[in-house]
């Protein structure tokens, strides 16, 4: 009960949000909104990657005047501090980039993570907020509010919750916490409560987590009467929260903890699993900055799980893949796509014929490994140039590099590759692979201003091209 009343007076000392620690466009932003009656539309910018945000710009653009109807837009690397009520009752990435929408007084509506180029994707956002904002008796301020006036509530937890998650935030683990100490006893040990209160993915630890394995035999009975593809989801977002958890706290025991959570996981496959423990570890190292230990596990990380794979293989995998993909392509869907075209005007169908007789296809959608690995081999090769100027190891992340564009070629992978290539002494090298990176980079129409920075210090043999 103490813990519940520190809650309580901690909100109502810092309600909703300090002005003090709102950037100006956003106190800015927030006049306007309620002058006009308007949402506020937050685009958080990513501070690492410039692709991202250009991304966002080119979906938003097309359909900004229709966005403004509704929205007071505003842009802001990262979130800012304050924008959220004390304490926080959800979870922010600190590496979140994305749009979020708010209500004139903060109160979150909706959320879309990432970017992109589909337009339509930001309006489908704005209308979900909008039908949030509608929705007063239901909304995100109602059930807050109603959680701190009721704070011996069963029922005014289970529906913040819910609410949270609705729309689109992961709660903090205090609040599931809290939900099964005030769950009535009848009630408790059921396989529908078990199920909700793992749908919450409480912290590995936690309060809430030590409960349902408590009741084992409900738990199981209600965990595998789940779709393998949720169970996968709450997995992901409980092992994300946990660890997020232990990086903040800078605690090495939880990190261990979550890391054998995640191992075991995957059961009978027991490369799989180490792999899953070790990648938690170097997560938390990177997290709390610890180069160190990051060095200390890296090598081994790569060189036990990527640098073996043959690419020839993983390329071929890919190739049967997707064979089989097309092979499953509906001939009816193809069928309707013949006969639309079969009744477009004939000047149509002569220009569609001058055009390559390009006519709408269906869709074929499967995750190629060798972009996957491609990617991997790149996280961990550009994480160690950031670390260290040690020629040994950087040589080592140069080969890891080499092995990510023989799997993939994108402009990012071209650019870490450059980067090792010339810290590592491989000048002439280095300068041919940052012009196929901004090669690559403008066949996609993004701005490649940051690697023809790199590229002109590059030829101008910079020590520093950073």
């Amino acid at each position: 009960m103490r813990n519940y009343l520190l809650i309580t007076l901690l909100f109502l000392a810092g309600q909703s949000f300090s002005q003090n620690t709102l950037p100006n466009s956003l106190i800015d932003a927030q006049k306007s909104a309620i002058k006009e009656n308007k949402m506020i539309m937050l685009v958080v910018q990513s501070p690492t990657c410039n692709q991202c945000n250009e991304v966002a710009e080119a979906g938003i653009k097309s359909v900004r005047k229709r966005l403004e109807e509704n929205c007071v837009i505003v842009s802001n690397t990262g979130v800012p501090a304050g924008v959220f009520s004390i304490p926080s009752l959800f979870m922010i990435p600190k590496d979140l980039f994305g749009v979020i929408w708010f209500d004139k007084d903060f109160n979150p509506l909706s959320i879309k993570n990432g970017s992109t180029t589909f337009s339509n994707e930001y309006v489908k956002g704005m209308e979900t907020a909008k039908n949030e904002a509608a929705n007063t008796n239901s909304s995100f301020q109602f059930y807050k509010e109603a959680y701190y006036k009721e704070v011996k509530n069963f029922s005014a937890v289970y529906n913040l919750l819910n609410k949270i998650k609705s729309i689109g935030f992961e709660p903090e683990g205090f609040l599931i916490d809290e939900l099964v100490q005030k769950a009535p006893l009848d009630s408790a040990a059921s396989l529908s409560f078990l199920s909700n209160v793992m749908r919450f993915a409480p912290l590995v630890g936690s309060i809430a987590f030590r409960f349902v394995e408590k009741n084992r035999d409900n738990y199981n009975m209600a965990w595998y009467r789940m779709d393998t593809r949720e169970r996968i989801s709450i997995n992901q977002r409980l092992i994300w929260k946990s660890t997020q958890k232990a990086i903040a706290e800078k605690n090495p025991s939880y990190a261990y903890q979550v890391a054998a959570y995640n191992q075991a996981t995957y059961l009978d496959k027991q490369e799989d699993g180490a792999r899953a423990n070790m990648k938690t570890m170097l997560d938390y190292y990177k997290g709390i900055n610890d180069t160190v230990s990051y060095m200390r596990q890296v090598f081994n990380f790569y060189d036990r799980f990527y640098m073996q794979l043959t690419v020839a293989d993983i390329k071929r995998e890919d190739s049967l893949m997707l064979i089989n993909a097309r092979k499953t392509q509906n001939p009816e869907m193809e069928r309707m796509n013949q006969a639309a075209l079969d009744q477009l005007p004939d000047s149509i169908k002569a220009l569609i014929k001058s055009r390559g007789g390009i006519v709408a296809k269906q869709m074929v959608t499967y995750a190629p490994k060798a972009q996957f690995y491609a990617n991997t081999l790149n996280e961990g090769a550009w994480t160690i140039y950031q670390y260290t100027d040690n020629i040994t190891y950087l040589t080592k992340a140069l080969q890891m590099a080499r092995k990510a564009v023989e799997f993939f070629e994108t402009p990012e992978v071209a650019d870490t590759y450059a980067r090792l290539l010339y810290k590592t002494g491989n000048k002439a090298e280095a300068i041919n692979w940052q012009k196929k990176a901004i090669e690559l980079n403008n066949k996609r129409g993004y701005n490649s201003g940051v690697f023809e920075t790199v590229l002109k210090k590059m030829e101008k043999g910079e020590g520093k091209i950073d």
